[in-house]
């Protein structure tokens, strides 16, 4: 079984439990203020109609952006719940790779981004950033489409900029050029790619671990060990003082 370090969903947990506490946030000011209002309305009625329809307004105007600010935290508090539900899924299926292999979920160093996974095994060291799209995965014209449309996010420069980060982080540790390979995992889509998209690896979370096992051996078992040894000292804080549930 794989040698896991750290939680894989824990840091999309966190950013969507901070997303749902910043909406109640937001809610709970604006009925203050509201109660502010109504307390005392008298006081106000009494300066004239046209401070209460300034108030009114104010109060209107302000209701709306909450409101909306609002939905959108409560919406991107679930889409980050669902990506931590997905990271676990992918987490499930990489259980089944041998110990000679390490993933790491919770990276905290300067530049990188903790949302992506990494595996450090004989085939390499790969960087993976998982997805919970539902639909289907195609390629047009070295481009990725979600259900024939180009989506909202660009999924192929999301992952190349933390790719290169762990290459820099790699060498400056060890001063020596490593390959990082950057892998795209859609845990819930369907992927119709079959080969890589501007050398990115695109693949679906049932053969993920079958991907990995199919590399070729890069990697002597003490460079995986010296490259596990490295991405375990930068755990975060957190992981490291043991406090991950």
């Amino acid at each position: 079984m794989i040698m896991d370090h750290g939680r894989a969903d824990k840091s999309l947990k966190d950013v969507a439990t901070r997303r749902y506490l910043n909406a109640c946030i937001l809610w709970g000011g604006s009925l203050v203020c509201g109660l502010i209002i109504l307390t005392n309305l008298n006081p106000m009625v009494k300066l004239g109609l046209p401070l209460v329809f300034l108030v009114f307004m104010t109060v209107r105007i302000g209701w709306q952006y909450l409101e909306q600010r609002s939905r959108r935290l409560i919406q991107r508090a679930k889409n980050a719940a669902r990506g931590a539900l997905a990271e676990r899924d992918a987490a499930r299926c990489l259980e089944d790779l041998p110990e000679e292999y390490h993933g790491f979920y919770d990276l905290d160093f300067e530049g990188f981004n903790r949302d992506h996974a990494v595996v450090v095994g004989p085939g390499g060291v790969f960087l993976i950033e998982i997805k919970s799209c539902v639909g289907r995965i195609s390629s047009v014209g070295g481009r990725l489409l979600l259900n024939g449309n180009t989506p909202e996010k660009d999924f192929l420069n999301g992952i190349w900029t933390p790719t290169g980060d762990l290459g820099r982080f790699l060498y400056n540790q060890t001063s020596k050029e490593w390959k990082v390979r950057p892998v795209l995992c859609f845990t819930k889509a369907f992927v119709g790619v079959r080969k890589p998209v501007q050398g990115i690896t695109i693949t679906p979370g049932a053969s993920f671990t079958e991907f990995l096992l199919e590399q070729p051996r890069v990697m002597n078992r003490e460079e995986v060990k010296r490259i596990a040894g490295i991405f375990s000292s930068h755990m975060s804080w957190y992981e490291r003082a043991g406090l991950a549930c």
